[in-house]
This record gives structure tokens, C-alpha cells and sequence, in this order.
């Protein structure tokens, strides 16, 4: 094989990579190039790491500063002289440098070709992390909205209600935590309702369907022009007022003669159970707009199953201590918990486990 020479150090060598050695090679034209000044962003409140100029949704605090380290080793990471090369990224240790710092440490991993050679390459790299405010929560700190939601109903919310309501709209907000402009800026307590002040418009009108959903009721929609943006686009304000229905669940009403427990809402229509026959049905929303309202779910009595006698039933309310009979098709068990309902001289057998 002829011998040929190196055209950087002059040494002979059987194979040259272009006219260069392999250790010649190796050492000018192969390198694994990285910024000087390494770093990563966490935002301290949500814990979103910064990749790509975008802040995405981490898991714990120390997933997080993981995860920022090992994005700014990626991104800012050039392996040059070889062909098809293979990264290999591990993750060594984090500690405390100061109360907004962390420094990590990885080692680096880089396998590829060069000449037709296999060539390995290990190196640890050290990478700052910052601990920060996402966009997202800079805009919560300064009280940044861009939607109302009113949560209404047809008198003053029960204690019951706001805290469902209010537990089911933090629920949808923190399931989208790490999005962007998702969360609640602040919230006000009305004595008619609630009113929650939230980031993204997107996401309240999303909420407020859910609403109507879940509780049936109304939606009206409004919007204010607040000024203008940098790139003169108008900014709007919107407004998603809900309203609830004004029979709820569990509400016992009067339809004509028939006596009816209210057992769902949804986007209008409203599923009753016939407390006499024991049949459900369903009626448009706006059908009970008139409808008198006898007592609400919080008025019932808990009550027990004593005696089933071919479908005679006896109950045993815990509040007197006196035993009522209904005539009920279901197939109730002794021992079974019931809620029953005293309107006047007559009492009422709500839905059971059955039936809801």
C-alpha cells in the first residue's frame, strides 16, 4: 500500500482523511462546539422551562432545572468533521449556586465517521440555569386579564354552589397550567355571583361552555375595546356571562299535578324523575321557566330502607324517627341509605341510587 504524507505534520500514513492523519485530523477538523456561557430558564412560580424561545410545561422543580440544562446543551450544541453523528446527553448532578441559580453539570457523548473510522468523543459540560418569570406569569403578577367570567344565578349563589363552581373553574384553569396566559389574575366575590378574572379569553370561553355543559343555564357574550397593540391590531375585552338555570339539580318542582326531582342539566334540556310513577323524562330547559320550585336537595332527609314486601317499601327517616311506605317498582334492599322529602302532610321518596 503506498505511503503518503500528512500535509499538516509531514508524518507518513497509509490512510489519510482528505490529506490529513487521522490524529492530525482528530484534532483540527473534528470538534464539538458549544457558547461559552451555557444557559437555561425556569420560571420560578409554574416551573415552565424555556426550549426553542418557548416556555413549555415541566414536572417537579428539579425535572424542571433538568430540563432546562439539557435544552441549552441541545440547542446550542455543533459537531463538526464528522458524518452522521450520535449525541448522547446524560445528566450528571444540579446544585444550588444561589437563590436564583443552579449549576448542572452533563457529559457528552458524541459517536460518528470520519474517513471511513469510527470516531468517540466525551466531554462534561456545565450549564447555568436561571430561575425566572415565564411571559405567562409575568402577566399574572400584574393582574394581566383578557376575560371575564360572571357566574350568575336567578337569586344569591348558595355556599354550596360558589364553592362548586368555583372549584370546578380552578380545576379547568390549573389542568392547563404551563399554557399560555393560563390562570386566574384575581377573582371577586359578589354577593349575586362570582366574577373570575382570567389570562386568555380562549380559555374562559372555554369554561363558560363547560358551564352550560355540565349545569345547562344561559351564555351572553360581550366585548370592549381597550386600545391598540404594537402592531396597531385592536385589543378586546371579553366578557362570558353565565348564568344557571333557574331550577338546579336535585331541585324537587311542580309540573300540573306531577311532583319531579331534577336530576341533570345540560345545554338546555333538563332530565326529571317522576316521583309518583318513578318514570324519567326530559323537557326543554325552557319549559320549567315557570315551574314551581318546592324544595331544593338540601331540604331532604336521609332516611333508610327497613322492609321491602313486594314493592312496598318502608323507610325509616332519621331526623323524626318515623316510618313512611311508597309503593315503588325498584329492587331495594334493607339496609339501603334513601333520602326522603316532607312537603306539607306528604313525603316523597327522592331518587335512589337506582335511579340517578
Amino acid at each position: 500500500m503506498t505511503r503518503r504524507f500528512c500535509a499538516r505534520c509531514g508524518k507518513r500514513s497509509e490512510r489519510l482523511i482528505g490529506a490529513l492523519c487521522r490524529e492530525c485530523y482528530l484534532e483540527h477538523e473534528v470538534s464539538v462546539e458549544l457558547p461559552k456561557r451555557l444557559r437555561g430558564y425556569v420560571c420560578r412560580e409554574c416551573k415552565a422551562v424555556l426550549k426553542q424561545g418557548r416556555w413549555e410545561r415541566s414536572g417537579s422543580p428539579e425535572e424542571a432545572v433538568e430540563e432546562a440544562g439539557f435544552a441549552a446543551v441541545s440547542q446550542g450544541l455543533r459537531v463538526r468533521g464528522l458524518s452522521r453523528p450520535e449525541v448522547g446527553i446524560a445528566f450528571i448532578e444540579a446544585r444550588r449556586s444561589s437563590p436564583r441559580d443552579y449549576l448542572t453539570k452533563y457529559r457528552l457523548e458524541v459517536k460518528g465517521s470520519a474517513g471511513g473510522e469510527r470516531v468517540e468523543l466525551s466531554q462534561e459540560v456545565e450549564v447555568r440555569v436561571r430561575l425566572s418569570l415565564c411571559e405567562s406569569c409575568q402577566r399574572r403578577a400584574s393582574r394581566y386579564y383578557e376575560a371575564v367570567l360572571q357566574i350568575r344565578g336567578h337569586a344569591p349563589l348558595t355556599e354550596r354552589e360558589r364553592k362548586e363552581l368555583s372549584e370546578l373553574v380552578r380545576r379547568e384553569v390549573e389542568a392547563r397550567r404551563g399554557e399560555d396566559r393560563a390562570f386566574i389574575s384575581s377573582l371577586e366575590e359578589r354577593r349575586e355571583g362570582i366574577d373570575f378574572y382570567i389570562g386568555s379569553a380562549k380559555l374562559a370561553k372555554q369554561i363558560a361552555s363547560l358551564l352550560v355543559a355540565k349545569y345547562g343555564g344561559t351564555l351572553k357574550t360581550s366585548t370592549k375595546l381597550v386600545g391598540m397593540d404594537e402592531s396597531g391590531k385592536s385589543v378586546l375585552r371579553y366578557t362570558y356571562a353565565y348564568r344557571l338555570p333557574r331550577v338546579k339539580r336535585g331541585d324537587v318542582v311542580k309540573l300540573g299535578e306531577r311532583v319531579c326531582q331534577v336530576l341533570r342539566l345540560s345545554r338546555g334540556s333538563v332530565s326529571l324523575l317522576d316521583l309518583a310513577t318513578r318514570r324519567s323524562f326530559s323537557l326543554p330547559e325552557k319549559q320549567l321557566a315557570r315551574a314551581e320550585i318546592l324544595a331544593g336537595e338540601e331540604d331532604a332527609i336521609k332516611g333508610m330502607v327497613t322492609e321491602v314486601v313486594r314493592g312496598r317499601v318502608q323507610v325509616l327517616e332519621f331526623k323524626d324517627y318515623k316510618t313512611f311506605y311508597f309503593d315503588i317498582p325498584l329492587p331495594l334492599r334493607v339496609g339501603d341509605e334513601v333520602r326522603l322529602l316532607k312537603i306539607g302532610r306528604s313525603a316523597y321518596l327522592l331518587a335512589t341510587h337506582l335511579e340517578e
